[in-house]
């Protein structure tokens, strides 16, 4: 099993990883902002990660090459630092491991009030700045389940909606 989870930061995504991690047996993964990679040596972060569930592991990523179009966009004036060559190798790798990917939408507000929250106790805490940051994040990831073109499954996810999937849904979907 190989889920990524995506979403803008305080979406949820690190509390349901470490709540799926407990259910099973489960390598995780966190990619961050790799301010320094060149699109080289960010594919080949992207697919020593993935070697770990062809490895026949369970596979939980938070974060993933879908994410380097949204925060290009926010902070490097909208390069994508992987062309399409490298994503499309990144997506088939992906698919031929049955990888879902889990977008993690709560609300805006509630996006808003926990990164605030979480600012206030560590300003160091996040990659964004400000919140006019986090919005356009949080609206590039609200728009990717419409326009992502990938063949990898899309589960949305809310984690304050009771209508949402719960736990053993999203591990068998």
């Amino acid at each position: 099993m190989f889920l990524i989870f995506e979403g803008p930061d305080c979406g949820g995504k690190s509390t349901l990883i470490e709540t799926i991690a407990q259910t099973d047996s489960w390598a995780k993964v966190h990619h961050g902002p790799y301010l320094d990679l060149d699109a080289d040596h960010l594919m080949g972060k992207y697919i020593q990660a993935m070697n770990i569930a062809r490895n026949g592991a369970n596979l939980l990523m938070d974060r993933s090459w879908l994410s380097e179009p949204i925060y290009g966009k926010v902070f490097r004036d909208g390069k994508n630092r992987l062309n399409e060559f490298y994503t499309e190798i990144l997506e088939s790798t992906a698919a031929s491991l049955d990888a879902r990917i889990v977008l993690c939408i709560p609300p805006w507000q509630t996006v808003k009030y926990r990164w605030l929250e979480r600012k206030g106790v560590d300003s160091d805490a996040e990659y964004l700045d400000r919140v006019e940051q986090l919005k356009k994040v949080y609206d590039a990831y609200d728009d990717l389940f419409f326009t992502l073109d990938t063949c990898l499954p899309i589960i949305r996810h809310d984690y304050t909606s009771r209508s949402t999937l719960n736990l053993k849904e999203i591990i068998a979907c």
